[in-house]
């Protein structure tokens, strides 16, 4: 299994420069028109032209100079049996535009199947099967945020019960609270608000058996990579309906240069660390809830928020 950054779109040197593409309709189609027609990578050129034809659609219907795009990944029985349903269900409330990773050759058949007139333009199927799903899943994530796209993950085994962009959006911007808390507790390799939320979390009471954590002084931060406002969230993501630890069956990603960077750092080690819990080790990268030997000491710590597991966005 090869991956490597040549992948992704062309990117300018200037990292502020690649953060105002999302938001830059033109300069974004340019990019998706050009890497469309130009890129060394088929699988590439085969994105950007899927891209550029969503972002088109998306500025005719939507009210946001953002683009969005789903991403998700199917193979396998039973769930190739429900790859019709899927789209049916995706059209049926209007998503603005769904990538589909087929790890075989029955799924990808049956996704070009199920790929209707009236979807033609709005879904894409591409035949991934290079590896198993939780590689895939995140090594697809990179090539799109490069391409100026913000990026929502969502399981296959995902119910739609609407179009989720807009209360995405809003969560994102209007965030109840924006994470990580710097200055928490540690117990071995389990991070808790305070001391309070250890006892009532683990029923470890014990005050000599946690220490002090800070991010700031814990990790050594990318310098060259500024954090944003503090108001401004990079990602959105899901606990556990039961748990503080995430789940990354649904997650949204913004599609600026530290969470691009944070992604294709991911991908790596999750390759020489084949070992590694992929959910622990997303849950680590973004220092929620617990700490792993295989996230870099240096890399972005992303502001990031939860979705609201309880009102909007339901979670068995």
């Amino acid at each position: 299994l090869v991956w490597f950054t040549r992948e992704l779109l062309a990117l300018p040197a200037d990292p502020a420069e690649f953060d105002r593409i999302r938001l830059d309709g033109a300069a974004r189609a340019a990019r998706l028109d050009a890497a469309a027609s130009t890129h060394e990578h088929a699988p590439t050129r085969q994105l950007a032209a899927f891209l550029a034809t969503v972002a088109r659609y998306q500025e005719q219907t939507r009210q946001r100079e953002e683009v969005v795009v789903y991403l998700t990944a199917v193979g396998g029985q039973p769930f190739s049996d429900h790859i019709t349903g899927f789209f049916r269900r995706a059209l049926a409330v209007n998503l603005p535009g769904l990538i589909v990773l087929c790890m075989d050759t029955e799924a990808h058949n049956r996704c070009e199947a199920a790929v209707t007139n009236e979807s033609t333009e709005l879904i894409l199927c591409v035949f991934a099967i290079e590896g198993h799903v939780v590689l895939i899943k995140h090594a697809f994530i990179p090539a799109i945020l490069s391409a100026g796209v913000d990026t929502v993950w969502i399981d296959f085994d995902t119910f739609i019960f609407r179009d989720p962009t807009d209360d995405i959006v809003q969560a994102r911007d209007n965030p109840f609270r924006v994470l990580p808390q710097r200055e928490r507790i540690r117990y071995g390799s389990f991070l808790f608000e305070n001391a309070t939320e250890m006892c009532a979390v683990s029923k470890i009471c014990d005050a000599r058996q946690h220490w002090h954590f800070n991010i700031s002084s814990d990790f050594d931060e990318d310098p060259a990579s500024a954090t944003p406002s503090d108001g401004e969230v990079e990602m959105l993501v899901t606990e556990h309906w039961d748990a503080r630890c995430l789940n990354n069956g649904l997650f949204y990603v913004k599609a600026t240069h530290r969470p691009l960077f944070l992604f294709v750092l991911f991908v790596r080690q999750l390759y020489v660390n084949p070992y590694t819990d992929n959910q622990n080790l997303f849950d680590s990268f973004l220092a929620h809830s617990t700490i792993d030997t295989a996230a870099p000491q240096s890399r972005p710590i992303l502001n990031y928020a939860l979705f609201d597991i309880e009102r909007t966005f339901a979670c068995a």
